[in-house]
């Protein structure tokens, strides 16, 4: 599937999930949650569609050493954390490494929120 841009992308998502979603309730029991920057506009999308809250989650990503762009967790502002243990395996990351970047992404989520 190809979107013309993240407005686009928002309204096919919206659309989709409508078909599976939409006759299950109403619009109070749904919340559309974006990521800032890219993800507003796919979630506003959607809160259109369904007429329901829109919030922001301010999430920070928790790279890779060595490699920052890839992502190993994230953790949110409210320091929820997830982690995708694969790749934390795969290249042997050290648990240290991981609560160290988990505090300092943290922070910056807390100060952005």
């Amino acid at each position: 599937m190809r979107f013309r841009d993240r407005h686009d992308a928002g309204k096919q998502l919206a659309e989709r999930l409508w078909e599976a979603f939409g006759h299950r309730g109403s619009s109070s029991d749904f919340v559309a949650l974006g990521l800032p920057r890219g993800g507003l506009p796919i979630a506003a999308a959607v809160a259109r569609k369904f007429s329901c809250s829109l919030d922001i989650l301010n999430a920070r990503k928790i790279g890779a050493p060595g490699h920052e762009e890839f992502a190993i967790g994230a953790v949110t502002e409210s320091g929820h954390r997830v982690l995708n243990e694969e790749p934390i395996q795969y290249l042997r990351v050290p648990d240290r490494y991981i609560e160290m970047k988990t505090a300092e992404q943290w922070r910056v989520a807390e100060e952005r929120a």
